[in-house]
């Protein structure tokens, strides 16, 4: 009944929305063009409501060509319907409005915009009798699943439990794992697909088991391997931390078919791909809409500069949904406070998730009279130098993380106390900063390193922006120690740029790797590789390859170097190739030790900026936001960090389990 409730208030309030929200064109206002978009259309069509395109993204595609010299607003109209993206959706500075109008994309009926893929293939289950199954080929990981627009629960143990820590005789690491009660766990059939998770204060860390096995010494209990170094790295990194997971504070496990005894939860099985469910009452395979959401970001907004923007855009009357968080991750992963995340194991660098709408470097673009549910990451994400812009009439419900966030924590000056750094600084057009505790200016979100490694030390998700002095493209960094200043050039910044090396020991024959996700596809002028003196051996820094490729798992890709014996410090391999990429992969040749001290990825496709804007004149009004924070315990409903001129009024906001609103 109460399930009911909620629906019929969240439907009131969005038909309450529409009819006092802000209208993105007047009625009797005349548009300079019309663009229609279609479930039924096709992309070779010409755009017009008799001959509909059938993507938004080729909708785009045409206002490009027309936009340059408006005289009015051009409509993109877009049909009711349900619009399966297999990719993000990227606005840039030619997508904008000009001559002072602007560009509307009009949604009629509440076309739905999703992240997901849809599931057809549901069957009884022969070898578990009582759940459905589906084979899911294209499919990688499972975090969510919706079932008629629901999102239904992950197999999880029932209640909370008490490990402690395990350490395997003769150890030289601080932990392997964990011991676990047989009353509290089983023993699993798919090891690697277990997660134990922790919650303690605004801190949400996942660890994957690498195995479980019986203990030899007790009986009553099981013992949990995670992989290690990871493991061993985390744990000594933050062990003094009250926010993180220790082998003696309550977790859960979940994602085990052995847990999965409860209608409406689901279990992933990643080895056979097969994605099991079981029915609720009223559910059947005829009659339901099973769906998993395989994006993470949806929509990707940004200009050149904190000067040359995208402009005057606007997005009504949408339901946007079944985007994921947390793309596949190797051994843990960990969230803080908003829509920070962070490799667990590590723990010094903050990456800010990009959001299922990223904007940056953005002027004048608003959201009127949408729906956002069922959303992995933040709904809408205003990062840096956005302004002017209007949330308004809009509805937030169901949420994994926030709903709205504005700002960075990294928009602080920093001062500079030494005149030779200062000019080391300007010397290598080194526009961003980092130190130990971030205090300054820099560029981080130009980069999401989703590092994808069977081990890496420092798989941060900080990115330093500095410049080439000698082609002027700009670099890709990932950074986890102080930027040493006693370099002299160039060559010696990029050796001793980075103060930690990662090192990946394999086991049972694994291939270790490193990957990066740039979110989009770049052009890519040069790699280097960087090794630190003393640290990584002849060994672990031989017989790798460097990759390119626009598939995550690297099925299809470009080769730019394959390296067999040891380079030195620094290794530069030039990309000849002039297509654009998305990922990056470090992969070794064989099933051995390796180690990387700096990754650095140049690109002549960013123009480097000296510092950073805040978000600017921000209005959100008129909104109905509830239920946040459902898998991010922390997120806040409404998060501004680093913002001036906000205005936030006549919001209704209820059920967020940390915080409603955060300012500053």
């Amino acid at each position: 009944m109460l399930k009911r409730v909620i629906g019929l208030s969240l439907s009131f309030v969005l038909l309450f929305n529409m009819s006092w929200a802000a209208c993105a064109v007047a009625d009797d206002e005349q548009a300079y063009m019309e663009i229609y978009v279609s479930e039924a259309g096709d992309d070779g069509n010409e755009g017009t409501e008799n001959s509909p395109l059938k993507t938004i993204k080729a909708a785009r595609d045409v206002v490009r060509r027309h936009n340059s010299g408006m005289k009015g607003d051009i409509v993109v109209n877009v049909m009711p319907g349900t619009y399966y993206q297999d990719e993000m959706l990227e606005f840039s500075c030619e997508d904008s409005g000009f001559n002072g109008h602007s560009v509307i994309y009009q949604g009629h009926g509440t076309p739905v915009i999703s992240g997901g893929k849809r599931i057809d293939t549901f069957k009884k289950s022969e070898d578990h009798p009582g759940l459905v199954e589906a084979y899911l080929p294209d499919v990688d990981f499972a975090n969510e699943f919706y079932v008629n627009g629901d999102k239904k629960r992950i197999a999880q143990t029932e209640v909370w439990f008490n490990p402690s820590d395990y350490r395997a005789s003769g150890s030289s690491y601080l932990s392997d794992g964990i011991y676990v009660s047989k009353e509290d766990i089983p023993m699993f059939s798919n090891p690697r697909d277990v997660e134990f998770d922790w919650f303690r204060g605004w801190v949400h860390t996942r660890v994957r088991a690498l195995d479980v096995m019986e203990d030899p010494t007790n009986k009553e209990r099981l013992i949990v391997r995670f992989k290690n170094p990871d493991w061993n790295d985390y744990v000594a990194s933050t062990s003094s931390s009250p926010t993180a997971a220790t082998p003696y504070t309550t977790c859960f496990a979940k994602n085990a078919i052995e847990f999965l005894d409860t209608p409406g939860e689901f279990y992933f099985d990643k080895n056979e791909k097969k994605l099991y469910y079981m029915l609720e009452e009223g559910e059947s395979i005829e009659n339901s809409q099973f769906t998993v959401p395989v994006l993470d970001t949806g929509v990707f907004i940004m200009g050149k500069t904190t000067e040359d923007r995208v402009k005057n855009i606007t997005f009504d009357g949408f339901k946007f949904t079944n985007y994921t968080i947390w793309n596949d991750f190797d051994e843990i992963a960990s969230s803080g406070q908003g829509p920070y995340y962070r490799d667990g194991y590590n723990g010094r660098r903050i990456e800010q998730n990009f959001g299922t709408i990223y904007l940056n470097r953005a002027e004048n673009v608003n959201f009127y009279n949408n729906v956002f549910t069922g959303l992995g990451q933040a709904a809408l994400n205003f990062d840096d130098a956005v302004s002017n812009c209007t949330v308004e009439g809009n509805v937030f419900y169901d949420l994994n993380e926030e709903a709205i966030e504005a700002g960075s924590q990294y928009h602080i000056e920093f001062e500079f106390t030494d005149d030779d750094e200062r000019s080391k600084m300007d010397k290598f057009n080194i526009r961003y900063y980092v130190e130990e505790n971030p205090k300054t200016d820099f560029y981080m979100m130009l980069l999401k390193p989703y590092i994808w490694s069977s081990n890496v030390k420092n798989k941060n998700r900080v990115a330093l922006g500095i410049n080439n002095p000698e082609s002027g493209d700009y670099i890709f960094r990932p950074h986890t120690g102080t930027l040493t200043t006693s370099v002299e050039d160039f060559t010696d910044y990029k050796k001793y740029g980075n103060d930690i090396t990662w090192r990946d020991i394999p086991e049972n024959g694994e291939i270790p790797y490193v990957m990066y996700d740039f979110v989009k596809k770049y052009t890519f002028s040069e790699i280097t590789l960087a090794f630190k003196a003393g640290d990584v051996s002849d060994d672990e820094k031989s017989k790798y390859e460097v990759l390119l490729s626009n598939d995550r798992y690297f099925k299809e890709y470009t080769t730019v170097a394959v390296q067999n014996a040891a380079p030195g410090e620094v290794a530069d391999y030039k990309v000849s190739d002039s297509g654009k990429y998305r990922y990056l992969m470090i992969r070794s040749l064989e099933s051995k030790p390796m180690a990387i001290t700096s990754v650095y990825a140049f690109t002549p496709d960013i123009q480097n900026q000296i510092v950073r804007k805040m978000c600017d004149n921000i209005m959100i009004r008129n909104n109905y936001i509830t239920r946040t924070g459902d898998t991010v315990y922390s997120g806040i409903g409404v998060d501004m960090i680093a913002c001036e001129n906000l205005t936030f009024e006549h919001n209704e906001m209820s059920d967020m389990p940390y915080s409603a609103f955060s300012y500053g």
